[in-house]
């Protein structure tokens, strides 16, 4: 029985970025070459356009400025009810057969979440392709056994309704990785599936974006014995990400260029907003966890 109408594609919008008509115009192909749902939520202070040719397709639910992309993924989750569901993003441009390639792959895996690569789309500005470093260079040419980019991946429905308590307050990939992991689904990811980032990232809203990412990052994420270490660590976890950036890079199927010093200084800027975060986020964590043991042994005197 042949199933391909069975999904849908979740896109975000955040504030700050107007909903991308290239990408929109090529999600849309995508789906409609399966018979699926492109559903766009959408945090923007720009909306989609009612007099676009393929506006009629696309189901929009509008979502509070301000949010993250994450939590945007999640609202559309919780409106769909296929077989199948991807993520991206606006920012983002499929190529041919990309949707067709993840569902390919996930049914000869039965795996139960398929990522791909992402690669930059040429004539990038250099904000965008410092923010290609910092988030997706990576997955220039991923290793199969790689943990699935958020913005480039598909999930078996049923599996993502057992751990639904992941992914309440937003659908940080991660976290929901974790507990597919936990209840014994497994993960792949197919190189071909292709996205490119296309960008329309702005300064005014991408910095404070980053920062809430760090933040969030620092208060979810477990640190052990070295916790307390990670503040003053920055440095080095700048070094790592910036390694782990250039091997995605150097992986690339074909050469990627013009990531010269100035991408780079502009990538230490974005970063340095998300490591900012997340060391607030830690502070923040431990200020908490402090006061709460605190708290908790003033009340075993009383008793």
């Amino acid at each position: 029985m042949n199933m391909r109408g069975d999904v849908a594609v979740i896109l975000a919008a955040v504030d700050g970025e107007r909903p991308s008509t290239r990408a929109l115009s090529a999600f849309l192909r995508e789906t409609r070459s399966v018979g699926g749902e492109l559903i766009l939520v959408d945090a923007t202070r720009f909306g989609l356009e009612p007099e676009s040719e393929f506006a009629p397709e696309i189901r929009r639910i509008p979502a509070a400025r301000g949010r993250l992309v994450p939590e945007l993924w999640a609202e559309g989750l919780r409106a769909s009810e296929t077989r199948w569901v991807a993520f991206s993003t606006t920012s983002m441009e499929p190529v041919d057969g990309w949707l067709e390639q993840l569902i390919t792959c996930q049914e000869r895996t039965d795996a139960a979440a398929v990522g791909g690569a992402i690669t930059p789309a040429s004539g990038l500005g250099r904000l965008d392709r410092a923010v290609y470093l910092a988030r997706h260079a990576a997955y220039a040419r991923p290793e199969r056994d790689a943990e699935p980019a958020g913005d480039n991946a598909l999930y078996l429905r049923r599996d993502l309704d057992r751990v639904a308590s992941s992914w309440v307050d937003g659908f940080w990939e991660p976290e929901v990785h974790a507990a597919l992991e936990r209840i014994g689904a497994s993960r792949v990811v197919d190189p071909a599936a292709v996205l490119h980032a296309i960008g329309g990232a702005r300064a005014g809203e991408l910095f404070p974006r980053r920062f809430a990412h760090g933040v969030r990052y620092g208060t979810t994420r477990p640190l052990g014995r070295t916790g307390k270490w990670r503040v003053l660590a920055a440095p080095l976890a700048a070094a790592a990400m910036a390694a782990r950036a250039r091997r995605g890079l150097k992986r690339a199927s074909r050469p990627i260029r013009g990531f010269g010093p100035d991408v780079w200084i502009a990538w230490g800027v974005v970063t340095a907003a998300w490591l900012l975060g997340e060391s607030v986020g830690i502070i923040r964590r431990r200020s908490h966890a402090t006061k709460s043991a605190t708290l908790n042994a003033r009340l075993a005197e009383a008793v």
